[in-house]
């Protein structure tokens, strides 16, 4: 029993434990819902409804052998599966097919180079000072 965040859940599949979610923020309700969908849990239980009976409810749920049994072969598969490499697949399968080359700007003549002392004090107002309207 726990809140369910992506670690702690991972952790408790790869252990082969049956997993009983009370999500309270963020991802915690999808991942409540993934154990529900493979069978390893019990619906969740947000943390403003849980009481006594739903937990009791929940515990002897994952008491139930098949579903002790699903949450082993599921750790089994996470065990056996390389994350990296499907993470890495996934990642390229979202890529474009073709890159677009950067554009590489020539470089200036010296005819179009700042003076330093005029580029630093750009800089400087581009940085530093408020425009008036701001004022």
């Amino acid at each position: 029993v726990h809140h369910g965040g992506a670690g702690t859940t991972a952790a408790g599949l790869r252990a082969g434990c049956p997993t009983t979610v009370v999500p309270f923020f963020g991802d915690q309700f999808f991942w409540g819902e993934r154990i529900v969908s493979k069978g390893v849990g019990p619906p969740p239980i947000p943390i403003s409804e849980l009481n006594v009976e739903r937990l009791s409810n929940a515990i002897r749920f994952m008491l139930e052998p098949e579903v002790k049994l699903r949450a082993m072969e599921l750790g089994k598969q996470i065990e056996n599966e390389d994350g990296v490499e499907g993470a890495v697949n996934a990642f390229h399968k979202h890529l474009p097919t073709k890159l677009p080359l950067p554009i590489i700007p020539s470089p200036p003549t010296s005819d179009q180079l700042p003076r330093p002392f005029q580029w630093l004090l750009t800089v400087i107002e581009k940085w530093c000072c408020l425009p008036s309207a701001l004022l």
